[in-house]
């Protein structure tokens, strides 16, 4: 399917790429029988279809449209393709059909699965006059989706969000950019799934157990920061790359939009590994601890986001 999408300069073959690759996950999916994991076979079979259904419709209905009436069946593809990327505000179905996934198995959903749309928005580039809205939702309701989630797999899921708006902002650059965004993102992402897997944690909670040592636990939210993108880290990189490229272009207000959406994602991370750490260090109250770890966060971020905009302006 990706050889087909990436060689294809028609949306029908692009269509029946997607579908492809559709129809290929799905096994992956079901790799253990299990009724959670029916349930989101289901889920992602039936949103695939609708919004191949939708990109089929929109297809044909421009392929047979003139003017103003077929730019707004374009807007058919480019809502189909927002569904099948799971970009906010389209993004309900991946959060539902998560949690019962195996880790690489929503490595895969979350990377993968992402490639070939990704490769039709950059072969038609009409879309990306309307790349501002994916890209605004998607670092917002990442941002924010984070904040509320305590399951690690759901925590992922609302990063990738956030990540996917990133990536689409990138899309006003340059391929290569693009191409250094998202390897580097899987690559991060590779690492988190690899030391969740090997610690067979489930929850944020159980980062302040006493069988996790501190190394283990270090492991696992250097990661997660490098992942959400806190400088020093190697995830900062290619941000600051993006935000640089996006100020050359003038887009200053869409790069504050998107600094402050991110640094809701960091508050989230840093407060609860701060937090954990205390907690397995000394004796404190759960309320004493959360206290301490909001203020000092808070200040950290208050900082950081001082420094950025001054970098900027």
């Amino acid at each position: 399917s990706l050889i087909l999408v990436s060689c294809s300069s028609s949306l029908s073959m692009c269509w029946l790429g997607l579908e492809l690759n559709t129809l290929g996950f799905i096994p992956f999916i079901l790799k253990d029988n299990s009724k959670g994991l029916s349930e989101s076979s289901v889920k992602y079979f039936l949103t695939q279809a609708f919004a191949s259904s939708i990109l089929l419709l929109g297809i044909l209905s421009a392929s047979n449209s003139l003017g103003s009436w077929a730019e707004s069946m374009n807007l058919f593809v480019l809502l189909a393709l927002f569904v099948k990327l799971g970009v906010a505000p389209f993004h309900g179905w991946v959060p539902s059909m998560a949690e019962p996934l195996h880790w690489w198995v929503l490595f895969m959903l979350l990377t993968v699965q992402k490639i070939n749309p990704l490769i039709i928005f950059l072969s038609q580039t009409w879309m990306l006059k309307f790349m501002f809205i994916g890209v605004c939702f998607s670092v917002l309701v990442g941002g924010i989706g984070g904040i509320c989630e305590v399951r690690l797999r759901k925590i992922l899921v609302f990063s990738s969000i956030s990540h996917m708006g990133w990536v689409l902002a990138t899309l006003f650059l340059s391929t290569k950019l693009i191409v250094l965004y998202f390897v580097s993102y899987s690559l991060l992402l590779a690492a988190v799934v690899a030391v969740i897997c090997k610690l067979n944690l489930q929850h944020l909670v159980q980062m302040s157990s006493s069988n996790l040592s501190v190394g283990w636990g270090a492991a696992v939210f250097i990661n997660l920061l490098s992942l959400g993108g806190l400088p020093p880290f190697f995830g900062f990189l290619p941000k600051w790359m993006v935000l640089e490229m996006l100020v050359l272009e003038g887009l200053y207000l869409l790069v504050i939009f998107m600094i402050f959406s991110s640094l809701l994602f960091l508050y989230y991370y840093l407060r609860m590994a701060f937090s954990s750490f205390i907690l397995k260090k000394m004796n404190w109250t759960f309320e004493e601890v959360f206290y301490l770890g909001t203020c000092s966060t808070s200040l950290s971020l208050f900082s950081l986001g001082g420094l950025t905009v001054s970098f900027l302006f």
